[in-house]
């Protein structure tokens, strides 16, 4: 999916950003969000569709937390948007591949979106599941697979007919401060599976905190964007009328490629002078989607260590920068303690403030029991350990030491 730069802001400030975005959403008494919450069956028509959604309203009075048994505004609003859009509509193929999250029962997406893919996926929770097949069927969309997921536990379904995934979307589904951990999850599960997917999702905006911790959640895992739909409103034929309210916000998510910023990393420490005495390490750092500095053991003068040789470069290059928020990639998990008593890694990547450290391998024990990874998630920084790349990573470190017997 390719969308001009222009019409993209870049989520780096969670806080700041978040806030201007319900400054701006004209949206004085909040409500829940449902289209109709009286109805048992609603008739729509969008573009020359007519269509029918049965609702549950004894599920949704009776049951604690069925939210997906209505029929909700954003996707009312934002799909038929995003059929007008070139940008989107130019990015399916019959050989797409979309999963829908939290679908609800009224499988409005896959109605509108199935006609343009080759295969559509529905998914929610096992209760939810009947229903939305009712309503598929009754819209002429019975061609959209309907399958059981759950946040909280796989992050896929079994038997799925395709390999490959193109595009994840999901409307109003962060509204619950206690499912984003597990939303988060199941994003970042299939994103490891499907590492070139993208994701889609749009928003009403009620609570900002509940957006505010999913978007920091998220971040270690994906780059985040906010789609600018009035900026792209002003350029486009379609009427302007057909813009999503302002209290609704469109984002655009890309999983970090873990794997491409670990083999820099390991090209790092592959220039480092080998050694008995230390370990010989590489540091990528990457911030807003970016490399902006990289280091190795030994780099600078003395025993430096390789996330101590990227940051100081960063701050020299950029004096008046910061790297919060920002991402470390190591091959080797950084040390808590040094032997030359100098600060250690771990407290320079907390004192910066990064989001996430994403390692190749877990330090031996061979000069000193190394606690990185429990002080750095004690600290709220987001550790991920890239363990297909520990062997590789280990016979780099180990370059220089005597063989064992």
């Amino acid at each position: 999916m390719q969308i001009p730069e222009k019409y993209l802001s870049s989520v780096d400030n969670v806080e700041e950003e978040t806030q201007i975005l319900f400054a701006l959403s004209k949206q004085k008494d909040a409500d829940l969000g449902m289209l109709d919450s009286k109805q048992e069956q609603i008739a729509l028509t969008i573009g020359n569709k007519p269509i029918k959604v049965k609702q549950s309203l004894q599920s949704l009075h009776q049951s604690r937390g069925s939210t997906g048994s209505v029929l909700w505004k954003t996707s009312v609003k934002v799909v038929p948007w995003l059929l007008q859009q070139s940008w989107f509509m130019n990015s399916l193929t019959p050989k797409t591949s979309i999963l829908e999250l939290g679908s609800g029962i009224s499988g409005l997406a896959g109605i509108l979106l199935s006609p343009f893919v080759g295969n559509y996926v529905a998914s929610d929770k096992q209760l939810y599941l009947k229903k939305i097949r009712e309503n598929l069927d009754q819209n002429n969309a019975s061609d959209v697979e309907v399958h059981e997921l759950d946040w909280k536990s796989t992050p896929y379904p079994k038997d799925w007919t395709f390999d490959f995934l193109d595009y994840v979307l999901f409307f109003d589904c962060i509204y619950n401060p206690h499912l984003n951990a597990h939303l988060v999850s199941c994003l970042a599960s299939l994103a490891e599976r499907y590492p070139g997917m993208q994701c889609l999702f749009a928003q009403e905006l009620r609570d900002q905190e509940t957006l505010v911790d999913f978007l920091e959640r998220v971040r270690p895992y994906f780059e985040v964007d906010l789609i600018k739909m009035e900026e792209i409103n002003k350029t486009s034929v379609a009427s302007s009328t057909n813009l999503p309210p302002a209290n609704m916000s469109l984002f655009i998510m890309k999983p970090y490629n873990h794997e491409e910023y670990m083999l820099k990393a390991l090209n790092e420490a592959k220039k480092c002078e080998p050694t008995d005495s230390a370990f010989c390490v590489g540091a990528v750092i990457v911030q807003n989607g970016k490399i902006v500095s990289t280091g190795y053991s030994r780099e600078r003068p003395g025993n430096t260590h390789a996330e101590e040789c990227a940051i100081e470069k960063f701050m020299l290059k950029n004096p008046t920068d910061s790297l919060e928020g920002a991402i470390m990639y190591s091959t080797m998990e950084p040390c808590s303690k040094r032997l030359s008593k100098k600060v250690s890694c771990t407290d320079l990547i907390v004192k910066q403030k990064f989001s996430t450290v994403v390692l190749g391998s877990l330090e031996p024990d061979i000069f000193v029991k190394c606690e990185g990874v429990d002080l750095l998630k004690k600290a709220g920084i987001v550790v991920i350990e890239k363990l297909t790349f520990q062997d590789d990573c280990l016979r780099e470190a180990v370059r220089g030491h005597p063989p064992k017997h």
